[in-house]
């Protein structure tokens, strides 16, 4: 399988957040989460497309990873075809959304440092193997 393949496909939707049960003061605009905090729609929704995007760059081990943070929770609909696994974030509650985004931040501090290993690697090599020749 190809290194770039995307195997998971997250969906958000306005109207399946417009589904979620709002604050007790019926505002629209406001979403209570069942687990911790309330935030706009747009925000929720803005999050939420910015972990999808995040998800769909990871490569095929880690979004094996993802799913095994998906997976930890059995009220999470996973739902499998020859496409890859489909989810709906819209109902993701708010422990995953964490977990999910410090595995995301894991995954970016990793590439950092792997990418400052490979400038010093090559720095050395200039400095001490080009220049003996």
């Amino acid at each position: 399988m190809d290194h770039n393949v995307c195997i998971i496909r997250m969906t958000t939707s306005l109207t399946s957040l417009q589904n979620i049960p709002t604050t007790i003061h019926g505002d629209i605009n406001t979403v209570a989460h069942p687990v911790t905090t309330t935030c706009s729609i747009p925000e929720k929704e803005q999050m939420l497309e910015s972990i999808k995007v995040a998800i769909e760059k990871l490569n095929k081990t880690q979004h094996i990873e993802i799913l095994n943070i998906l997976n930890k929770n059995p009220l999470i609909k996973l739902n499998e075809n020859r496409n890859g696994v489909l989810v709906n974030m819209s109902y993701l509650p708010d422990e995953t959304i964490d977990e999910l985004n410090k595995y995301l931040d894991y995954v970016k501090d990793q590439e950092n440092s792997l990418e400052q290993i490979e400038t010093q690697k090559e720095e050395f090599k200039s400095a001490f193997f080009l220049s003996t020749r």
